[in-house]
């Protein structure tokens, strides 16, 4: 004597629910650890940045598409009196997954995009940022902290140059 059919779909329903509260136990410790690892990438990363440019650091919000980039909102570098130099509406650092997972996080990196983005820069104040930039779209370091060559692309850039008594203001470059 076989079950009914109600008896089956009983039984498939209570396997279903039991495979989704087991699926929400397991995964439930690694999204904590994902979110913990995400937490310290979010900290190191400013930490990072704050070290390169030798500058203070805020930002609204970052974000991580896992496969493809980090993306850093509302991103603003300050001078040495404390006045944005630098103010990114949307900063994206794209990356090798493989390289990511082969646990080579600095040689992952490929590229970095800005959109909408205001930068005020006087040459006699602010020289150490073009210095760290060229030293960034150079790179071809062998250590371990070396960057690779990187990619720069934006769009929506608004410049505000000065160059001892010249001055240049662009707005919205594409």
């Amino acid at each position: 004597m076989g079950l009914s059919k109600a008896s089956k779909h009983l039984i498939q329903a209570a396997v279903f629910i039991l495979l989704v509260a087991a699926t929400i136990v397991l995964l439930l410790p690694l999204q904590r650890r994902f979110d913990n690892s995400m937490a310290e990438l979010r900290r190191s990363l400013i930490t990072r940045m704050e070290s390169v440019t030798g500058r203070n650091i805020t930002y609204a919000a970052i974000s991580p598409s896992v496969l493809q980039y980090i993306e850093i909102r509302g991103l603003v570098i300050y001078g040495e009196e404390s006045i944005p130099l630098i103010s990114l509406n949307r900063l994206r650092i794209h990356y090798s997954i493989i390289q990511l997972l082969r646990g080579d996080p600095v040689g992952s990196l490929r590229e970095i995009s800005i959109d909408n983005t205001y930068l005020n820069y006087n040459n006699l104040m602010d020289r150490d940022l073009v210095d760290t930039f060229i030293k960034l779209t150079q790179g071809g370091g062998s250590g371990p902290n070396e960057l690779p060559p990187l990619k720069f692309s934006g769009r929506g850039l608004s410049l505000n140059l000065e160059y001892d008594s010249l001055r240049i203001t662009l707005e919205k470059i594409n």
